[in-house]
Order: C-alpha cells, then structure tokens, then sequence
C-alpha cells in the first residue's frame, strides 16, 4: 500500500529594497515556476512580506531563485533578504550562490586592481544584502521524511560539490530554527 503524501509546503519571505532613481522589480521563482514579482517605486525603501504555497516533490533539490532587476545602475540600491523560511525551517542566506549582472562596459573600463577590490565587494561576505542586480540563488531538498534523506535526492549535485545538503522534511521534528534575532530583521 502506497500512502499519497502531500508536500505543499508554506514560504515565507521578508525583505528590504531600495533605489535612489530607479524602480526596481524583485521576481521569486521556486524550480523555474514564478511565485510572486512585484516593481517597486524608486527612492523609497520598501519593506516586504510575503507569503505563498508551493507544492514540492519528494526527494527532490529546489532551486530557489530570486531575481533583482532594474533598467538604472546606481551605487544607492539593494535587495535585502531578512528571513526565507519554507516550512518552519529557516533558509540560511549565507549559503546563497550570488550571480550578479554586471554592466561589461563598466566592468572592462576598470583597472585589475579595480576589478580584483569590486569582486571582493561582490563575492564576499555580503550577508543577507545584495547590492547588485541579478540572480540569488538558495538550494535545499524536500521530503517527506528521514527515509527521504536516506534514498537521497534524484539529483547529487550537493554531493558532487561536497556540499551537505540542507533537507526540509513533511515531518516537521527536523524543523532547524536559526540563532535568536539572526537573521530576523
């Protein structure tokens, strides 16, 4: 007997955007399926929360993408990601792949000096603030439960990469909360 388990799962997300003269658009996609896009007005700081169901496989790796885009560069905008939490369990920013989209006539008029400081800018340790545009990219697998975790997922990127992989279970006993008032703005 073949019991029909049913992962639909809540996400929540808080964040922060701003641009001094632009009006930038923050787009959320779960698995290349667009949950929620929103433009925003330029030269205000907006606040955010927003929350969606979203209907996830067993033993299965998400990609949850989040694209910040905009028609204006500036040095005053960014995108910032307060709380990701799908199913009770908090999704680490930290652990985010960041693809920024960068201007190549900027980038091919700075010195190696220059580019070298900018890719510490960017690719550093930028915590939960994204001042860029481009993609943001966050990585976990669903199952129902810890024979989920055992079978493992459909796809080993995580473990080709030797990167743990982060599990969100339908059982919700693995819930992972983060460090008191981190990353809860």
């Amino acid at each position: 007997m073949h019991t029909n388990y049913n992962l639909t799962f809540n996400n929540n997300f808080r964040f922060e955007v701003f641009h001094d003269s632009d009006t930038p658009t923050v787009e959320i996609l779960i698995n290349n399926v667009s949950k929620y896009k929103e433009t925003f007005s330029a030269n205000t700081v907006h606040k955010k929360e927003i929350q969606f169901d979203f209907e996830y496989a067993d033993r299965n790796r998400n990609d949850l993408q989040i694209k910040f885009s905009g028609s204006s560069e500036s040095a005053n905008r960014y995108l910032k990601l307060n709380r990701v939490v799908v199913h009770g369990n908090h999704i680490e920013t930290l652990n985010s792949y960041y693809y920024p989209a960068l201007n190549e006539e900027w980038w091919d008029s700075l010195t190696v000096d220059e580019k070298e400081k900018y890719k510490e800018m960017i690719y550093g340790n930028m915590g939960n603030t994204f001042g860029w545009y481009g993609d943001i990219h966050l990585y976990y697998h669903t199952g129902v439960d810890s024979l989920s975790m055992y079978r493992g997922s459909n796809d080993n990127t995580d473990i080709l990469l030797n990167v743990k992989p982060r599990w969100i279970l339908l059982d919700k006993s693995n819930i992972k909360k983060p460090y008191e008032g981190f990353n809860d703005g």
